[in-house]
Protein backbone atom coordinates (compact mmCIF):
# COMPACT_ATOMS: atom_id res chain seq x y z
CA UNK A 1 0.00 0.00 0.00
CA UNK A 2 1.23 3.79 -0.75
CA UNK A 3 2.18 5.77 1.70
CA UNK A 4 -0.43 8.21 1.03
CA UNK A 5 -3.51 8.49 3.95
CA UNK A 6 -5.97 7.06 1.25
CA UNK A 7 -5.98 5.56 -1.98
CA UNK A 8 -8.73 5.43 -4.31
CA UNK A 9 -8.27 1.92 -5.91
CA UNK A 10 -11.96 2.17 -7.87
CA UNK A 11 -14.33 5.03 -7.92
CA UNK A 12 -17.75 5.22 -10.33
CA UNK A 13 -20.75 6.90 -10.14
CA UNK A 14 -22.32 5.03 -7.43
CA UNK A 15 -19.62 3.23 -4.83
CA UNK A 16 -15.94 4.15 -4.32
CA UNK A 17 -13.72 1.39 -2.91
CA UNK A 18 -10.26 3.24 -0.63
CA UNK A 19 -7.48 1.86 1.19
CA UNK A 20 -6.55 3.72 4.31
CA UNK A 21 -3.59 3.93 5.89
CA UNK A 22 -2.85 2.59 9.81
CA UNK A 23 -3.78 5.48 12.29
CA UNK A 24 -6.51 7.17 9.90
CA UNK A 25 -9.97 7.06 11.16
CA UNK A 26 -12.47 5.32 8.50
CA UNK A 27 -14.65 8.14 9.82
CA UNK A 28 -14.73 11.73 11.59
CA UNK A 29 -13.93 11.08 15.33
CA UNK A 30 -13.68 13.34 18.25
CA UNK A 31 -10.04 14.04 17.47
CA UNK A 32 -10.82 15.97 14.45
CA UNK A 33 -7.95 14.38 12.68
CA UNK A 34 -8.85 14.16 8.64
CA UNK A 35 -10.71 11.21 8.21
CA UNK A 36 -10.66 8.76 5.18
CA UNK A 37 -13.92 9.84 4.30
CA UNK A 38 -13.48 13.74 4.23
CA UNK A 39 -10.12 12.76 2.66
CA UNK A 40 -11.41 10.62 0.13
CA UNK A 41 -14.57 13.58 -0.59
CA UNK A 42 -11.68 15.92 -1.39
CA UNK A 43 -9.83 13.88 -3.73
CA UNK A 44 -13.45 12.54 -5.67
CA UNK A 45 -15.17 16.09 -5.09
CA UNK A 46 -17.92 14.13 -4.21
CA UNK A 47 -20.32 13.50 -0.82
CA UNK A 48 -19.55 10.11 0.17
CA UNK A 49 -21.80 8.12 2.06
CA UNK A 50 -20.05 5.12 4.90
CA UNK A 51 -21.46 1.64 4.48
CA UNK A 52 -18.81 -0.04 6.77
CA UNK A 53 -15.91 1.22 9.18
CA UNK A 54 -12.44 -0.55 10.20
CA UNK A 55 -10.70 0.40 13.39
CA UNK A 56 -8.42 3.41 13.11
CA UNK A 57 -5.00 1.68 14.27
CA UNK A 58 -5.89 -0.97 11.42
CA UNK A 59 -5.21 -0.44 7.32
CA UNK A 60 -7.34 -1.65 4.16
CA UNK A 61 -10.39 -1.55 2.10
CA UNK A 62 -13.29 0.75 3.47
CA UNK A 63 -16.11 0.96 0.88
CA UNK A 64 -18.00 4.31 0.55
CA UNK A 65 -21.57 5.01 -1.99
CA UNK A 66 -21.84 8.04 -3.79
CA UNK A 67 -25.44 8.20 -3.86
CA UNK A 68 -28.03 7.30 -1.21
CA UNK A 69 -29.60 4.86 -3.28
CA UNK A 70 -26.14 2.89 -3.72
CA UNK A 71 -25.71 3.41 0.29
CA UNK A 72 -29.24 1.89 0.76
CA UNK A 73 -28.53 -1.37 -1.38
CA UNK A 74 -24.81 -1.84 0.20
CA UNK A 75 -25.96 -1.57 3.43
CA UNK A 76 -28.83 -4.38 2.74
CA UNK A 77 -26.11 -6.21 1.59
CA UNK A 78 -23.66 -5.88 4.03
CA UNK A 79 -26.54 -6.52 6.58
CA UNK A 80 -27.46 -10.00 4.67
CA UNK A 81 -24.41 -11.01 4.63
CA UNK A 82 -23.96 -10.26 0.85
CA UNK A 83 -20.35 -8.62 1.16
CA UNK A 84 -17.49 -10.32 1.99
CA UNK A 85 -14.90 -8.74 3.94
CA UNK A 86 -11.43 -10.55 4.87
CA UNK A 87 -8.64 -9.62 6.33
CA UNK A 88 -5.39 -10.13 7.23
CA UNK A 89 -3.28 -9.85 10.76
CA UNK A 90 0.00 -11.21 12.31
CA UNK A 91 -0.85 -12.64 15.32
CA UNK A 92 1.64 -13.12 18.24
CA UNK A 93 1.21 -16.90 18.66
CA UNK A 94 2.99 -20.20 16.79
CA UNK A 95 1.15 -23.30 17.04
CA UNK A 96 -1.69 -22.44 15.86
CA UNK A 97 -3.99 -24.94 14.01
CA UNK A 98 -4.45 -24.56 10.24
CA UNK A 99 -7.30 -23.73 10.10
CA UNK A 100 -10.69 -23.11 12.87
CA UNK A 101 -13.61 -21.14 13.76
CA UNK A 102 -13.37 -19.00 16.47
CA UNK A 103 -17.19 -18.19 18.54
CA UNK A 104 -18.27 -16.96 22.23
CA UNK A 105 -20.22 -13.55 23.29
CA UNK A 106 -18.69 -10.01 22.78
CA UNK A 107 -19.35 -7.68 25.35
CA UNK A 108 -18.64 -3.70 24.55
CA UNK A 109 -17.62 -1.18 27.02
CA UNK A 110 -18.46 2.19 26.00
CA UNK A 111 -16.30 3.47 28.74
CA UNK A 112 -13.10 2.06 27.42
CA UNK A 113 -14.03 1.82 24.46
CA UNK A 114 -13.19 -2.11 24.12
CA UNK A 115 -14.41 -5.28 24.02
CA UNK A 116 -14.64 -8.51 25.77
CA UNK A 117 -15.30 -11.64 25.24
CA UNK A 118 -18.02 -13.05 28.31
CA UNK A 119 -20.46 -15.27 29.05
CA UNK A 120 -23.05 -12.62 28.25
CA UNK A 121 -23.16 -10.39 24.95
CA UNK A 122 -23.95 -10.75 21.24
CA UNK A 123 -22.92 -14.07 19.81
CA UNK A 124 -19.64 -13.42 17.35
CA UNK A 125 -18.07 -15.95 14.92
CA UNK A 126 -14.89 -15.21 12.74
CA UNK A 127 -12.79 -18.09 10.61
CA UNK A 128 -9.43 -18.32 9.91
CA UNK A 129 -6.94 -19.45 7.95
CA UNK A 130 -3.06 -20.12 8.50
CA UNK A 131 -1.29 -18.25 5.93
CA UNK A 132 2.03 -18.13 6.81
CA UNK A 133 4.15 -19.28 10.00
CA UNK A 134 7.49 -16.96 11.44
CA UNK A 135 9.09 -17.72 14.55
CA UNK A 136 7.20 -15.76 16.79
CA UNK A 137 4.03 -14.49 14.73
CA UNK A 138 1.27 -16.30 12.14
CA UNK A 139 0.22 -14.57 9.27
CA UNK A 140 -3.90 -15.60 9.73
CA UNK A 141 -6.71 -14.87 6.71
CA UNK A 142 -9.41 -14.24 8.50
CA UNK A 143 -13.40 -14.00 7.37
CA UNK A 144 -16.02 -12.72 9.96
CA UNK A 145 -19.28 -13.95 9.87
CA UNK A 146 -20.52 -11.46 12.34
CA UNK A 147 -19.35 -7.76 12.65
CA UNK A 148 -19.21 -6.86 16.37
CA UNK A 149 -17.08 -3.87 17.54
CA UNK A 150 -13.34 -5.02 17.42
CA UNK A 151 -14.58 -8.22 16.71
CA UNK A 152 -11.16 -9.95 15.78
CA UNK A 153 -8.94 -8.19 18.34
CA UNK A 154 -11.04 -8.89 21.53
CA UNK A 155 -11.16 -13.04 19.97
CA UNK A 156 -7.72 -13.35 18.90
CA UNK A 157 -6.69 -11.91 22.15
CA UNK A 158 -9.41 -14.12 24.40
CA UNK A 159 -7.31 -16.53 22.51
CA UNK A 160 -4.21 -15.41 23.62
CA UNK A 161 -3.11 -14.13 20.22
CA UNK A 162 -3.02 -10.96 20.13
CA UNK A 163 -2.79 -8.42 16.90
CA UNK A 164 1.50 -7.88 16.42
CA UNK A 165 1.45 -3.79 17.55
CA UNK A 166 -2.06 -3.79 19.42
CA UNK A 167 -1.18 -2.86 23.28
CA UNK A 168 -4.69 -2.35 23.96
CA UNK A 169 -5.46 -6.24 23.44
CA UNK A 170 -2.74 -7.35 25.06
CA UNK A 171 0.36 -6.78 22.33
CA UNK A 172 3.67 -6.46 24.15
CA UNK A 173 4.92 -3.60 22.54
CA UNK A 174 3.69 -0.87 20.34
CA UNK A 175 4.48 -0.12 16.60
CA UNK A 176 5.69 3.12 14.98
CA UNK A 177 3.01 5.46 14.17
CA UNK A 178 0.75 3.64 16.54
CA UNK A 179 -0.81 1.34 13.78
CA UNK A 180 -1.46 -2.81 14.64
CA UNK A 181 -1.15 -5.63 12.48
CA UNK A 182 -4.65 -5.89 10.96
CA UNK A 183 -5.76 -5.30 7.39
CA UNK A 184 -8.76 -5.35 5.59
CA UNK A 185 -7.23 -7.56 3.06
CA UNK A 186 -10.25 -8.12 0.38
CA UNK A 187 -13.84 -6.80 -0.29
CA UNK A 188 -16.41 -8.49 -2.87
CA UNK A 189 -20.13 -7.05 -3.36
CA UNK A 190 -22.72 -7.16 -6.26
CA UNK A 191 -22.42 -3.82 -7.73
CA UNK A 192 -26.12 -1.74 -7.09
CA UNK A 193 -26.34 -0.64 -10.58
CA UNK A 194 -25.06 -3.81 -13.00
CA UNK A 195 -25.45 -6.62 -10.65
CA UNK A 196 -22.11 -7.78 -11.28
CA UNK A 197 -19.88 -9.36 -8.70
CA UNK A 198 -16.68 -7.71 -8.31
CA UNK A 199 -13.89 -8.21 -5.98
CA UNK A 200 -11.10 -5.74 -5.40
CA UNK A 201 -7.62 -6.72 -3.22
CA UNK A 202 -5.13 -4.06 -1.29
CA UNK A 203 -1.55 -5.64 0.77
CA UNK A 204 -0.68 -4.34 3.53
CA UNK A 205 1.59 -1.70 4.14
CA UNK A 206 5.20 -2.04 3.45
CA UNK A 207 7.08 -3.55 6.89
CA UNK A 208 9.61 -6.16 7.52
CA UNK A 209 7.26 -8.65 9.17
CA UNK A 210 4.28 -8.29 7.13
CA UNK A 211 6.59 -8.02 4.09
CA UNK A 212 8.42 -11.99 4.88
CA UNK A 213 5.00 -13.50 6.21
CA UNK A 214 2.81 -12.27 2.93
CA UNK A 215 5.39 -13.00 0.41
CA UNK A 216 3.67 -14.94 -2.56
CA UNK A 217 0.76 -15.23 -0.66
CA UNK A 218 -2.50 -14.13 -2.16
CA UNK A 219 -6.27 -13.99 -1.02
CA UNK A 220 -7.96 -17.06 -1.76
CA UNK A 221 -11.10 -17.70 -4.01
CA UNK A 222 -11.57 -14.87 -6.05
CA UNK A 223 -10.83 -13.13 -9.09
CA UNK A 224 -9.76 -9.81 -7.74
CA UNK A 225 -8.84 -6.39 -8.69
CA UNK A 226 -5.49 -6.32 -7.00
CA UNK A 227 -3.97 -2.74 -5.41
CA UNK A 228 -1.06 -1.77 -5.92
CA UNK A 229 -0.19 -3.85 -8.65
CA UNK A 230 2.47 -6.51 -7.47
CA UNK A 231 5.11 -8.52 -8.65
CA UNK A 232 5.35 -10.66 -5.52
Amino acid sequence: MAASPVDIIHADAVLAVVCKAPGVPAQPDRTGDPSALALAEARLGSTLWPVHRIDRPASGIVLYARTSEAAADLSTQLASGGIERRYWTLAAATRLPDSGELTGRIVHDRRMNKSFVRTEGKESALHYRVRGRGERYTLLEITLKTGRHHQIRAQLAHEGWPVRGDVKYGARRTLPGGGICLHAVLISLTHPLTGERLTWTARPPSDPLWDALCAGVEPNGHTAVEYPPTSR
